[in-house]
């Protein structure tokens, strides 16, 4: 199976791309991936270099693996940091091409507007992806702040988070997975569709990591391809993002330790539990 990726990337360290790629190698499918924008290194250091790409040659991209017969095999699209709102455009031609070959073909959006209740993209991308993309996506992936954005409902609480993604539902996703929330001393995972709602929480690490976000839709899109039901994809993927940053916090540095982790993940030993909660 082949998953076509379209969001950003870096020379060093691992965000967008950077870190879908080998994720989704890792759980056994293969990654066309397109960059919205190709940086040095993440923003958040104090200097970097790049620039976006240009929204014709991201569609030029796209068009040439399908005309090379690229997406006749492609089982999901995932997206990422959109970069330009017009990109929103050319990932939802996509989804539709893709879908004309195999109606059963996911999308998975993680809707990267910012965080903290900060927005980092330009202007238009947030509307662009809540207008063009939201309706079009199986599967979402917003952290709490994206949440509120998306759904325009406060998120103070598990149960206004509850409502706020109950809301995006009525867009057309399958599922909301809900990511990133600080409660007692645990970073935890929601996942809510119509059948219920599911929570996951690994140890908290009190440190900001650049991609863990990122690493989560990976796995959320590579674990839903191989057949794993949400609650199970659920605990597989928390644990993964335990484990990451553990290993990231031990090595002692800001980027994310990626190879290890992949190297030491496995399916079968998952060091998180589910718990159904509505």
């Amino acid at each position: 199976m082949a998953v076509l990726s379209i969001q950003s990337s870096v020379s060093f360290g691992y965000v967008g791309n950077s870190i879908a790629i080998p994720t989704l190698q890792k759980l056994g499918h293969d990654c066309w991936y397109v960059h919205t924008v190709y940086f040095s290194n993440h923003p958040g250091h104090k200097e970097f270099s790049g620039e976006f790409t240009k929204p014709k040659t991201i569609h030029e991209k796209i068009q040439k693996i399908r005309e090379i017969g690229g997406l006749s095999n492609c089982e999901a699209v995932l997206s990422g940091y959109l970069g330009l709102p017009s990109n929103a455009k050319i990932v939802s031609n996509a989804i539709d091409h893709i879908r004309k070959i195999n109606e059963n073909s996911l999308y998975v959006l993680d809707p990267v507007i910012g965080d903290d209740n900060k927005v980092f993209v330009k202007r238009g991308v947030l509307s662009a992806i809540r207008d063009i993309l939201l309706p079009k996506a199986d599967f979402v992936v917003p952290n709490k702040s994206e949440l509120f954005w998306l759904s325009g409902q406060a998120v103070d609480d598990t149960s206004t988070m509850i409502s706020a993604a109950r809301k995006l539902l009525q867009n057309g996703p399958r599922t909301i997975f809900v990511t990133g929330l600080v409660e007692d001393k645990q970073i935890a995972n929601y996942a809510i569709n119509r059948i219920g709602v599911w929570r996951a929480a690994g140890r908290y690490i009190d440190k900001k990591f650049n991609g863990t976000g990122d690493f989560f839709s990976a796995l959320v899109t590579g674990l839903l391809l191989n057949g794993y039901e949400v609650p199970n994809l659920l605990s597989i993927a928390t644990s993964a993002c335990e484990l990451l940053t553990l290993k990231t916090q031990k090595r002692g540095t800001k980027e994310l330790a990626v190879v290890p982790s992949l190297q030491e993940l496995n399916l079968e030993k998952i060091s998180v539990t589910v718990e159904k909660i509505a």
